[in-house]
């Protein structure tokens, strides 16, 4: 059961998968660095075969490139630690920044890092909640969470709106799913007995 009132984050899954996005380019980088470790004596003659010509014709251009040579892997290598790093850093900060509160009245969603957006949705505005599972996602154990709503009652706003958690924990999902599926139906309720209790009366007026 989802705590009223009390900001929420993705999930533990979900976390486990932005971290492992933030550290996949440096990781890449890094598979890349050693491949051509393995490979840098082939690389290395390769390379001094093609500078041999290119110092014939331009002799400047050849020896500077050449210079670079020893330092292509190190280069390589420092960068994979800062896109990795960097990644981790960014993707860590915005999942601690995607909070979500379900309130008495509407669902509260606060997002980003740098520029910092903060959006409530009431439930009456809420018309559909839309949680899908592709495979990859399945073995991962997340979903996406789409919940389609009229706009946000303020100008400029689009008169149809989505809000969307992706990723998020299938379990956690579901549970919003449940949740917001019986406050929908509750405001729902509420809102025609209180308008057929008003049509009673101004008939009984009338008469």
């Amino acid at each position: 059961m989802i705590p009223v009132g009390r900001p929420q984050h993705l999930g533990s899954k979900t976390f486990i998968i932005m971290f492992l996005k933030g550290v996949a380019p440096g990781l890449v980088l890094m598979i890349l660095v050693v491949v051509l470790s393995f490979f840098k004596e082939t690389i290395a003659q390769n390379l001094i075969t093609n500078l041999s010509l290119m110092s014939e014709a331009i002799p400047s251009l050849g020896n500077i490139i050449s210079s670079f040579i020893p330092l292509l892997i190190p280069a390589l290598f420092f960068l994979a630690v800062i896109l990795g790093c960097l990644g981790i850093i960014i993707n860590i900060l915005q999942y601690k920044f995607f909070v979500f509160t379900i309130e008495e009245f509407g669902l509260r969603l606060k997002k980003g890092v740098l520029n910092i957006e903060e959006i409530v949705i009431p439930y009456r505005q809420m018309q559909n909640i839309d949680v899908t599972r592709p495979l990859i996602y399945r073995l991962f154990g997340i979903s996406r969470l789409v919940i389609f709503s009229a706009g946000h009652e303020q100008v400029g706003e689009p008169e149809q709106t989505d809000t969307v958690f992706d990723p998020i924990d299938c379990e956690l999902a579901q549970k919003i799913r449940e949740l917001l599926g019986r406050r929908i139906g509750v405001q729902v309720v509420e809102h025609e007995s209180e308008a057929d209790r008003e049509n009673f009366v101004d008939k009984i007026k009338s008469i």
